[in-house]
């Protein structure tokens, strides 16, 4: 290496030397958090003064529940294109992220998991991050995302957010079949790192309060630490141990965006990672992990109490070294039979256990906005289980649960806007997707231009090339509230009320019900039968797929564009495929034939014209709104 590139390199690291002193506090600050998430005490006076070890749930339970509560499904919401012409493709692009990226981003877990995980982990380090980037595993090349974990990420030091650095580091460990899979072209002094033999991590504080536990810090053979300097124009990795740079590329995200996203769960002016709830509760945490642990030893002090006894006045002072137990004879000098007493304690600190211990546990429950009616509304008028306290439990939860889903849905919004914009930019190899009917019916009606564009085989299959997606800009949209988990009894009677006031207020709504179930309202349309549906589901009934059964004829309809015979699928593509249609000469003006009135077709022969199936023609006509007459389902 030259001497100029060596300096220059060192230079580099010593930006990252830097930076990595200047989180060494807060990366010290995890060990206590950590603990926390695994049930270990964190108090001294557990730690050195009492034999119990037990650790109080309630801090740890109520951030799961919470977190259960904000993360209980995977989001929904809708892909959109920056232009009114490109309605068509983003539509396309909102089948994909379902049907093909979120069921393949399964590095480390599958998509629910992670943003599971990333909810949980921000209330716990106060921000949690992860890393957006186009990968190929098993089979599957395209963007996905990873969990950072929060020892790994080292920010700029002096920057507080993602948005306002010019740099993010992140630390790595990979194995040395890792390094042996690195493509040569891209990647350079790989053959020098693998001359070693790997070792520990660069400090103590990359590894996590579990890792050391389980793992020590002994010398790992065959790991290597990375370091990847991620930086709006470009990503560059180095091995710090020998100062060496193994890549630079041009950053091939869109606008210069560093890749990594953080989540927060209160985000702060003045520190990188925000604050946690296990950071707010942990003196509380603390506090009742010592009461509980004296008054477990006090327990035992009252059911085992400490004896006085004087040996000078007993003949058997070898049986009692090894403590006293039932059954035991006493053999006592005449005249002294009070050598032995039993040693009074006030039991004054074990009866204040409870109002001390509910007191505590009130607080944390307050600090969490979560609730237990098992907890007095004498401790706090906020918690109880009169009608009072349970609504205002629940205004409480709500106001908590809104900030928290928000926070989350900033976080994933930016997740899947990045994947998205990833495929968009990246992606090289044609995508086969297999849609059901529904899915390109929704195409059609929004740019029937757009179904010609691409390839419809057999079986729904649809193959997307890349260029056909790419000269366009996209944008995610997440439904705000769609991972809370759902108030059954509430939806129920939502739905009930929503669908009694369109039955009531809109003219023919119940004629529908014996047709496909669309009432249209203006632009819209309602969907009875789904609305139908979700009630009878709400509502708690086993066994609800019995009772709310498929429309055999719509099925037909809609599985007709799914079906196995080529001349099916041959028919719906030469519908849509301008080729077959005459096209007009340059300066000439189109002509449009006036449609013809259809001929009654002899039996047994196809009864519409250009089609040899009749559910086609029904199909053809819901989706291009030409209705030519003779299907099987004329309405």
């Amino acid at each position: 290496m030259a001497k100029t590139e060596k300096s220059r390199v060192e230079s580099i690291l010593d930006d990252y030397r830097n930076d990595l002193g200047a989180m060494e506090l807060t990366y010290a600050s995890f060990d206590e958090k950590e603990k926390i998430l695994m049930s270990t005490p964190i108090d001294q006076i557990t730690k050195k003064e009492t034999r119990s070890k037990v650790t109080d749930p309630t801090l740890l339970s109520a951030v799961l529940k919470q977190n259960n509560s904000v993360m209980a499904q995977m989001p929904s919401g809708k892909v959109t294109a920056l232009t009114q012409e490109n309605r068509g493709k983003s539509l396309f692009m909102d089948v994909i992220l379902r049907e093909h990226i979120l069921p393949h981003a399964t590095s480390q877990f599958d998509a629910y998991t992670k943003l599971w995980m990333l909810s949980l982990y921000r209330k716990m380090y106060g921000s949690f991050g992860v890393l957006v980037d186009f990968v190929q595993n098993k089979g599957y090349i395209g963007p996905d995302f990873t969990l950072l974990p929060a020892r790994s990420i080292v920010p700029q030091s002096g920057k507080t957010t993602v948005e306002d650095s010019d740099r993010i580091w992140v630390r790595s460990r990979v194995s040395k079949k890792w390094l042996e899979s690195l493509p040569k072209g891209v990647w350079k002094n790989v053959d020098k790192v693998l001359e070693t033999e790997g070792g520990a991590p660069s400090d103590v504080n990359s590894q996590s309060y579990v890792e050391r536990q389980n793992s020590g810090m002994q010398k790992a053979k065959n790991e290597y630490e990375l370091v990847s300097c991620y930086e709006g124009d470009r990503w560059r990795t180095f091995y710090p141990d020998l100062n060496l740079e193994m890549r630079e590329i041009d950053n091939p995200q869109k606008n210069d965006q560093i890749p990594v996203i953080m989540c927060h769960a209160y985000p702060l002016l003045d520190r990188f990672f925000g604050l946690g709830d296990f950071e707010r509760g942990a003196t509380l945490h603390a506090s009742a992990g010592s009461l509980i642990n004296l008054y477990m030893d006090g327990v035992k002090m009252s059911i085992f109490p400490p004896f006085k006894i004087d040996p000078l006045h007993i003949d058997n002072w070898e049986d009692f070294k090894d403590g006293i137990g039932p059954g035991q004879i006493w053999l006592m000098k005449r005249g002294f039979f009070d050598a032995i007493q039993r040693m009074e304690v006030s039991p004054a600190g074990i009866e204040s256990f409870q109002s001390t211990y509910g007191f505590l546990k009130a607080a944390i429950l307050t600090l969490t906005n979560t609730s237990d009616t098992g907890v007095s509304q004498a401790t706090d008028p906020g918690f109880g289980k009169t009608p009072q306290a349970l609504k205002m439990q629940a205004f409480t939860q709500g106001m908590q649960t809104q900030f928290d889903r928000r926070m989350l849905e900033i976080a994933t919004e930016k997740i899947f806007d990045r994947m998205i914009d990833l495929l968009a930019k990246r992606q090289e190899k044609p995508m086969p997707l297999y849609l059901k009917g529904r899915d390109l019916e929704r195409v059609a009606e929004v740019a029937p231009d757009v179904v010609e564009m691409f390839e419809v085989g057999n079986m729904g299959k649809v193959v997307i090339k890349p260029q056909q997606i790419s000269n366009c800009d996209y944008r995610y949209e997440i439904d705000q509230g769609s991972t809370v988990k759902k108030d059954d009894v509430m939806e129920n009677e939502a739905l009930k009320e929503v669908t009694g006031f369109i039955l009531k207020t809109i003219p023919n709504a119940v004629s529908a019900l014996s047709g496909d179930g669309l009432v249209p309202i203006g632009s819209k349309k309602f969907d009875l039968g789904e609305a139908i549906k979700r009630i009878t589901i709400s509502s708690g009934v086993t066994d609800w797929d019995k009772i709310v059964v498929e429309n055999e004829q719509n099925e037909t309809e809609e599985n007709a564009l799914n079906t196995e015979d080529p001349k099916t699928m041959e028919s719906f593509s030469q519908a849509f495929n301008p080729q077959q249609q005459p096209q007009p000469q340059p300066g000439q003006t189109p002509v449009v034939e006036a449609p013809q009135a259809p001929t009654p077709a002899p039996q047994g022969q196809a009864t519409e014209p250009g089609f040899e199936d009749p559910a086609i023609a029904d199909v053809f006509s819901h989706l291009t709104g030409i209705h030519q007459g003779g299907g099987a389902n004329d309405r």
